[in-house]
């Protein structure tokens, strides 16, 4: 395994990382997550460029697996949002920003055709609401500056993102193996977050693509069979709240919250497309990197309450069988899993 990085962060094995300047193919996965691009009109970073895209669209149509995922409105598609395949089974793309190749509609978890661009940071930039996933949390404490801090009805905390109480997922069925345990049982815990993305389907599974001046399906078939994406878990936002931010020096820039009230909707949190019957690579999407990182796994150091601190267990330690974070890191070996190939 290596870790890379399209800039200069210490952290990463690889740094200033260029898809045309590594043998993609020694790999049999690659994971993207995707932060650049335009954040409800703040943009940041470079796309990848377009050498840099046909170097992944042959390594998947090598067989190469791609999992791929970003936030809300444009975050993570400078580097995801043109590359074939993996641009439509995510909504990419904000209200502010979509260049002229992108997809302007695709089909959501129903199967109903619905606009591409990407739900916001704040509810109604654009017309379109934020994508609040984040769970009520009925227990109060005492913030470090002294107030109290509880959940109610109408009044969410941002920092929920870092308890211990999950957002439940509904499961498309057959259920996914990606979404199965050791023992069979599902996994439908997930972390929660205030303004998450989506996954979709592609509108047009006949569309052409051409990363390498030469036209070809994007979504391949062979013997008459074209294997298509499908949004394999949901997950639901509650109508009715909006969200406070208590000061968290552990978050750079301090996201803002959002006065204006949820709005009740279902989004796609998982996509899964099965390349091989075609010839070429899987892919899965997730609808935020969020499901993934450490201020949502493992709570933050800076949380208001004690339980946003611990989060759904302790770093470093192997979970509790049976637990949150113990079917979280199933979930993302079963993806590793697949991707490469196996099941």
């Amino acid at each position: 395994m290596q870790t890379a990085h399209r800039g200069d962060d210490p952290d990463a094995a690889l740094q200033n990382f260029d898809f045309r300047s590594e043998r993609l193919r020694d790999y049999d996965v690659l994971w993207l997550f995707g932060f650049e691009g335009n954040n409800d009109g703040a943009v940041h970073g470079t796309p990848i460029a377009d050498g840099e895209i046909a170097a992944v669209f042959d390594f998947m149509n090598a067989g190469g697996g791609v999992f791929a995922t970003g936030d809300h409105s444009g975050m993570g598609s400078f580097m995801c949002g043109r590359i074939p395949r993996v641009r439509t089974m995510r909504k990419w793309f904000g209200v502010e920003y979509r260049p002229a190749d992108a997809p302007t509609h695709a089909l959501d978890w129903r199967g109903e055709v619905v606009t591409a661009a990407n739900w916001p940071a704040k509810s109604v930039l654009g017309g379109l609401d934020r994508a609040d996933t984040l769970v009520f949390n009925p227990r109060g404490g005492i913030a470090a500056d002294g107030t109290l801090v509880r959940d109610t009805e109408s009044l969410y905390q941002f920092d929920n993102q870092s308890d211990d109480i999950a957002q439940t997922l509904v499961l498309d069925p057959p259920v996914h193996s990606i979404l199965r345990r050791a023992d069979g049982a599902s996994i439908t815990r997930f972390p929660d977050h205030m303004h998450e993305g989506e996954v979709v389907t592609p509108a047009d599974l006949e569309a052409v693509v051409a990363p390498e001046d030469t036209p070809v399906p994007e979504y391949p078939s062979v013997d008459g069979v074209r294997p298509a994406p499908r949004v394999i878990a949901t997950g639901t936002a509650t109508a009715g709240h909006s969200v406070a931010l208590t000061a968290d020096p552990c978050l750079s820039g301090n996201p803002p919250g959002d006065p204006a009230p949820s709005v009740a909707m279902t989004i796609g949190i998982l996509c899964a497309y099965d390349g091989l019957p075609a010839g070429v690579g899987r892919i899965v999407t997730d609808s935020s990197f969020h499901h993934y990182v450490d201020v949502n796994l493992i709570g933050d150091p800076c949380g208001s309450t004690p339980d946003r601190r611990r989060g759904f267990g302790m770093p470093y330690r192997p979970p509790a069988p049976g637990s949150v974070l113990a079917d979280l890191g199933t979930c993302y070996v079963n993806i590793v899993r697949w991707l490469a190939g196996s099941g």
